[in-house]
């Protein structure tokens, strides 16, 4: 397929899409210019997998407006969301999705062969790529691409951020490098390595086909030769015997499909494409095999957590569920929850009519406080609300909000309301429950329980949230209490901190 030509826009689709983004919200002055600018004449990399919190710092906009704006512009079609599967070893793009129901967590890398089960807060993260509709790029057709786009800039994360040595796992691989081309079908290619130390991989990303080759440095042998075939997605090697290996770290394992080892001294390689498809050969030597599993780090990104906790996500797409099968693993997220004291004496003092109508009021009011303060609305129980914030403040902030407003909405309320906050924070795991996204797990109980230890018009914070930076500071103007708390269906006691308003 022939490769687009870079800047190929569709004028009449783009502005179109354009006016329905513009019109989608009120967003602040120039923020949806600057998004034009790009997706009209940034170059096909820069318009490939958009961080927006890059995105907003390069623009200097707030994050939230531009994970909104970058959000609405999914919805407009000027922009594809991306889920990616990033390998926490080596940070491999392992996989896109545009729709959270066909991602699965559970995989072994098909460039470094970690053994990988993804979560939610560094590893599954959202970029968005403009619209082929819109403007077709070289990147969405990666067949088109040169070798070096192919494995540096498609597969690898464009945030991964350099190891405590100084150097990217991506950086270290192109300096080990030893042959990177394509090889087409019935073609030969043949290299000789002088004395790989450790060892070498082959690898094709097209077709997932590949083989470790380690040394042994008790053998030492003239020369080794190896005679391969590329078919598809099989490496076959006839000289050797290619089996399993598995390499276990405390953090982690590798698991390569098929491995050898091999005599110290000089190899000659010669590979042929058997297959009916071009290959892109990729031969990397390992200078070291590393003693400790190495984890990639990134720049700030949309991982998939935060895009759960922003209400514009919720409301956009409520369509989007994790697979029924499958359930997501987050490690750390602040959970709230609400509840009204005395709901029931309330229906009976005003009837259910005016009582229901005073109810979903007040859902409007905590719903603005929870958006406000950048988290999300998980479910409504009854009169109860479960929001999520990433940031342990961000929740701290929005139950003050919501203690705020409520004070001045009882001022011509024709009845008061009383608010309990309970808020704790903790690993919990993301499922689909009733065609919605929600959160399970003990932290998730023990925040609800927390919210039964509030009295009326009070936040109850445990300690992993009270001490968490910016919440202390966001509850200035509280008195707060510790104090031990004993709740139902836990064994152990609790330590929590009871904030009422200072008076």
């Amino acid at each position: 397929m022939k490769a687009p030509s870079e800047f190929d826009l569709d004028e009449a689709v783009f502005e179109e899409r354009l006016a329905a983004l513009e019109a989608s919200s009120s967003w602040s002055p120039r923020v949806v210019s600057r998004l034009e600018t790009l997706l009209r004449s940034g170059e096909d990399f820069e318009v490939f997998r958009i961080n927006p919190l890059r995105f907003a710092s390069d623009n200097g906009i707030e994050e939230t407006e531009a994970i909104d704006l970058l959000l609405h512009a999914s919805r407009a079609g000027l922009v594809d969301m991306d889920w990616m599967i990033v390998c926490a070893s080596c940070a491999n793009i392992f996989n896109t999705f545009r729709s959270l129901e066909k991602l699965d967590p559970r995989y072994v890398c098909d460039l470094c062969s970690m053994d990988n089960v993804s979560d939610l807060d560094d590893y599954i993260q959202i970029g968005f790529t403009v619209s082929p509709q819109v403007r077709r790029i070289r990147y969405h057709h990666p067949e088109t691409l040169d070798i070096e786009d192919l494995y540096f800039r498609y597969h690898f994360s464009q945030e991964v951020k350099p190891l405590p040595i100084g150097m990217t796992l991506p950086e270290i691989f192109r300096a080990w490098t030893r042959s990177l081309r394509f090889v087409e079908p019935g073609e030969s290619v043949t290299l000789a390595l002088d004395d790989p130390a450790a060892g070498f991989q082959l690898r094709d990303v097209l077709h997932s086909a590949g083989a470790l080759y380690l040394i042994d440095t008790e053998a030492q042998a003239a020369e080794t030769t190896l005679d391969l075939a590329l078919d598809g997605a099989e490496l076959i090697d006839p000289g050797h015997e290619l089996g399993p290996a598995v390499f276990e770290f405390p953090t982690g394992s590798f698991a390569y499909p098929a491995a050898a080892r091999l005599p110290a001294g000089p190899i000659k390689i010669t590979v042929t494409n058997d297959g009916e498809e071009r290959a892109a050969l990729w031969i990397i030597v390992y200078e070291f095999i590393p003693d400790e599993l190495l984890l990639a780090r990134f720049n700030p990104m949309l991982s998939g957590k935060r895009l759960l906790s922003t209400q514009t996500f919720r409301e956009l797409f409520r369509s989007e569920t994790i697979p029924e099968s499958e359930t997501l693993e987050v490690k750390d997220l602040t959970y709230l929850f609400t509840d009204l004291k005395d709901s029931t004496a309330l229906y009976d003092e005003i009837g259910d009519a005016n009582a229901y109508n005073l109810v979903r009021l007040h859902f409007d009011a905590l719903a603005t406080a929870i958006e406000v303060n950048h988290g999300a609305i998980t479910k409504t129980i009854g009169d109860a609300i479960m929001a999520t914030f990433v940031d342990p403040a961000d929740a701290a902030g929005a139950a003050d909000k919501m203690l705020s407003v409520l004070d001045g909405f009882n001022r011509t309320s024709p009845a008061e309301l009383v608010l309990k906050i309970g808020i704790h924070r903790g690993h919990s795991i993301a499922v689909t429950l009733n065609n919605r996204i929600d959160f399970f797990g003990q932290s998730v109980n023990t925040a609800a329980r927390v919210q039964h230890l509030a009295g009326g018009n009070e936040i109850m914070l445990t300690s992993d949230v009270y001490e968490a930076p910016g919440v202390a500071d966001a509850l200035g103007d509280y008195h707060v209490v510790a104090e031990k708390g004993v709740m139902k269906g836990l064994e152990e006691e609790f330590v929590v901190h009871r904030a009422s308003r200072s008076r």
